[in-house]
């Protein structure tokens, strides 16, 4: 591979010089020296092959660059040869058979070089337009197997095509069979809001990381979450005590904290001057769909000017230049579509044509009043907003999911429900009752801990729930205090 002999010897000094023990009954029982060398399991395994697997894609990008293995046509701008994932690879070309054999080539070569062949029976060649057939049929002659989309590659669908029912329901039906399974029969309403918060909106974040989910999967995920919430299956949604949609609301809000599935908007960087021609794959044209969303949280750093675009980026503070002054505007003030920001301003003043449209003299006027310098040798940036008027290089999903949300109206009572020394289960029963959605109210003059609550109060406890209620809102209580208080009150209820 073309490592140098000392490079090869510290290797080789880190595998014939490790030493190993075993703890028997608390104990080592002494060392011994690898035998076999790098084995699975060997903490220096992965290190190994990542530098193995490394020729690899040095090799593929070499054929790339000297011609022999032709670009796929969507891939040639980002001079995109190959994916990797652990020991998968994704190669990707322009279809003909010599991009075929040069492929297989590389892998031949790789081979020889490290001894790592790849596995014929798990490889698969997908092909499409002209040409198909031939390269199908060199592809297997050479001991491939032919297939075509949608596929399934890292528990995930690929497809070209608006996802359907067939394609998300693996997300389906793994959540159900958590759901469903001996371990989650026995969870209290406590213990199924932290499977739903914790395991059910991971699974649903990682396909969300990838695609738009259709409107009908997210609409079976949220009825399955509040199916089993209340009644500890996903399949009967007949027992809801609270809907979906306050259960889905900050805990200061009377909500248990959690999101809605279509409240996780996914924004992707691109260009806002694209039309939405129908063209595309589905993901990219729901992508251009939250455009209009999307940019009013971006804003656009300017730095040398050299790639943010005058008339199309969202650089002012009220709209794009394009939206504000029209496709008119590019004739009016003599400034094509797709100038930079560095093209038009230098020498410290703006380059415009002298116009005496109105309108566009009160956007010249409102241009004139942005504060603005280029500095030289330092790229443009793009800033995400994360509160109102607050603009930083990073995106916070929790600030974004703040903004985007429907807001209701904050609960006093959030605080006597809700607090770090509470235990989840009495929590939960609490909030039913505060939401009226248990028939605990007229049972509640029966104090089981009415001396405990009389001297925590400092007076005697009022066998009336609003009164009690008042009384721990609106009350002083040092910080010991006002836990017990609380936690009096939910083990209290808890109880009846």
């Amino acid at each position: 591979m073309g490592y140098s002999d000392l490079f090869v010897s510290w290797i080789m000094r880190c595998i014939d010089t490790a030493a190993f023990s075993v703890f028997v009954n608390g104990e080592l029982a002494g060392f011994f020296s690898s035998s076999r060398v790098i084995r699975q399991g060997c903490s220096l395994s992965p290190y190994i092959y990542v530098i193995v697997s490394n020729v690899l894609s040095k090799l593929h990008n070499k054929e790339a660059t000297d011609g022999l293995l032709g670009h796929h046509p969507h891939c040639k701008e980002l001079n995109l040869s190959h994916l990797s994932f652990v020991d998968d690879i994704v190669v990707f070309t322009n279809g003909s058979l010599d991009s075929l054999r040069n492929t297989l080539e590389v892998f031949h070569k790789f081979s020889s070089m490290s001894g790592l062949a790849i596995n014929v029976a798990k490889s698969t060649v997908f092909a499409v337009g002209r040409g198909k057939q031939a390269l199908e049929a060199a592809a297997g002659d050479s001991g491939l197997s032919i297939s075509a989309l949608p596929i399934k590659y890292l528990g995930l669908p690929l497809t070209t095509k608006l996802m359907n029912k067939n394609e998300y329901d693996p997300l389906i039906t793994k959540i159900k069979k958590r759901f469903l399974s001996w371990t989650s029969k026995a969870l209290s309403y406590a213990g199924r809001l932290q499977l739903i918060e914790s395991v059910i909106t991971s699974m649903t974040n990682f396909w969300l990381a990838a695609f738009c989910l259709p409107q009908a999967c997210m609409d079976e995920i949220e009825s399955m979450c509040s199916a089993f919430l209340w009644s500890g299956s996903p399949n009967n949604t007949s027992m809801s005590k609270v809907a979906w949609a306050d259960v889905c609301c900050p805990f200061a809000e009377g909500g248990l904290g959690l999101r809605r599935v279509h409240e996780v908007v996914l924004v992707a960087g691109g260009d806002w001057d694209v039309t939405d021609t129908g063209l595309g794959s589905w993901v990219w044209r729901k992508i251009l769909r939250v455009r209009t969303l999307a940019k009013k949280f971006i804003r656009m750093d300017i730095k040398n000017g050299q790639k943010v675009k005058f008339w199309t980026d969202l650089w002012l503070p009220a709209e794009r230049l394009i939206d504000l002054a029209g496709e008119i505007g590019t004739q009016t003030l003599g400034i094509t579509r797709n100038l930079q920001i560095c093209e038009v301003f230098a020498d410290g003043g703006w380059r415009f044509r002298i116009c005496r449209d109105q309108h566009i003299q009160q956007l010249v006027e409102m241009i004139h009043q942005f504060p603005l310098s280029l500095t030289a040798h330092v790229p443009d940036g793009v800033f995400w907003r994360n509160g109102p008027g607050d603009y930083g290089d990073k995106f916070i999903a929790s600030n974004t999911w703040q903004q985007i949300r429907q807001r209701k109206d904050e609960v006093q009572w959030s605080k006597i429900v809700w607090f770090p020394q509470g235990v989840p289960r009495f929590s939960f029963i609490t909030w039913l009752v505060f939401r009226d959605r248990l028939s605990t109210g007229h049972r509640t003059s029966r104090w089981v801990s009415r001396k405990v609550v009389g001297n925590l109060f400092g007076m005697e406890p009022d066998p009336d729930w609003d009164i009690t209620i008042l009384h721990l809102t609106t009350g002083t209580y040092d910080q010991i205090t006002f836990i017990l208080l609380r936690l009096v009150l939910q083990v209290t209820i808890y109880y009846i």
